[in-house]
């Protein structure tokens, strides 16, 4: 086993995606001011009490982005996490399925695969209503179709060696060749996925925000912030600098962390035992 500490994408991503956590924890209990706290003036420079200025109402930049942190953490982990039990469930049928219905299966999952994320999230929100589970949900089901499309080539793949052949002539069931065989052997493939999608569910939330499909207020988003952003970028840059580069950053910090992840286990893979 191979120490994580040469591991620095792994390393890096690591720090950069706990510090989002931090934050997104802390907001939860605290933040230098209240949201609807507008006594902070105007489009207020940066000081010691307002470090990253105010917005046009007066409210803390530095709060809304906290908050931002927080959404994009939710929105990332919990619309993976549904688009792996949706998308994996899907993709280990498939996988088992032969003939017409591997057939079938294969045209259903191209189409889905095909469809783009953020405009079938914005078809579930539209018949929703804006929310901040409208938009889990939408993103989740949208990137679904990656885990089942993934999955199903996985679990394929294993079902072919030499391994699977031994255990049905062995008298071993389906359900239990699923549990201690094909998971098993899936799982990492998929956890590297599933950093990967973090980082895409964080663009298409804050792409939905920028467009008022977004968490309703005063649970703004990075990108809610960019949006109202947009008439002050001259007068007051850092309502678009720093809620921009939190975003850039979280991307860049998933994308470490899957790069980490899938160099980890092929390292290791090598290792002789």
């Amino acid at each position: 086993m191979r120490p994580i500490s040469r591991n620095s994408k792994l390393l890096s991503g690591s720090i950069l995606v706990a510090f989002f956590f931090f934050v997104a924890i802390i907001s939860l209990t605290w933040t230098p001011f209240k949201l609807d706290d507008m006594s902070g003036g105007r489009l207020s420079s940066p000081s010691w009490r307002h470090f990253l200025g105010t917005d046009t109402l007066g409210r803390d930049q530095l709060s809304r982005v906290m908050i931002g942190a927080r959404i994009a953490i939710e929105v990332g982990f919990l619309a993976v996490l549904i688009g792996i039990l949706v998308g994996g469930s899907i993709g280990i049928i498939a996988g088992f399925a032969r003939g017409k219905w591997d057939d079938l299966f294969t045209s259903f999952l191209d189409t889905l695969i095909a469809f783009p994320t953020l405009l079938l999230a914005m078809l579930i929100i539209a018949a929703r209503g804006s929310s901040l589970f409208s938009g889990i949900l939408a993103i989740g089901l949208g990137i679904s179709s990656v885990f089942a499309r993934v999955t199903r080539l996985l679990v394929k793949s294993v079902l072919s060696r030499d391994f699977i052949t031994a255990a049905r002539v062995s008298g071993t069931t389906w359900p239990r060749i699923t549990l201690i065989h094909v998971i098993p052997n899936i799982w990492p493939t998929l956890l590297v996925t599933s950093a990967l999608q973090i980082g895409v569910a964080g663009l298409a939330e804050a792409s939905l925000s920028f467009l008022g499909l977004g968490a309703p207020p005063p649970n703004d988003s990075w990108g809610s912030l960019l949006q109202q952003a947009q008439n002050t970028v001259y007068s007051a840059p850092l309502s678009a600098i720093v809620p921009g580069l939190c975003l850039v950053l979280f991307v860049i910090s998933v994308n470490l962390l899957a790069d980490g992840i899938r160099f980890h286990f092929d390292q290791n893979s090598r290792v002789a035992p």
